[in-house]
């Protein structure tokens, strides 16, 4: 299946890919044609993207209707990995 790239300079959402880190490793590199450092620059774009849309959500949000949940906008490490 062809895809079409856009003049955009981020492309378009990749589909759910499950919980296979190293198939959607495979899917980023493939996507950017086996450039890692467009790939890495345009996840660090969606993590920025994602950042502010956090902050103007957190901004909009009621104390009520999140019942005192607080955003994070960084993760915790992960103990699991290995």
């Amino acid at each position: 299946m062809a895809t079409e790239r856009t003049s955009e300079t981020h492309a378009p959402a990749v589909p759910d890919l499950g919980n296979d880190p190293a198939f959607e490793v495979e899917a980023v590199l493939a996507w950017h044609e086996g450039d890692a450092r467009q790939a890495i620059r345009t996840l660090l774009d969606d993590c920025r993207h994602l950042k502010l849309q956090l902050a103007l959500t957190e901004g909009a949000m009621s104390h009520g209707m999140t019942r005192g949940w607080l955003p994070s906008y960084e993760r915790k490490a992960d103990t699991t990995a290995g």
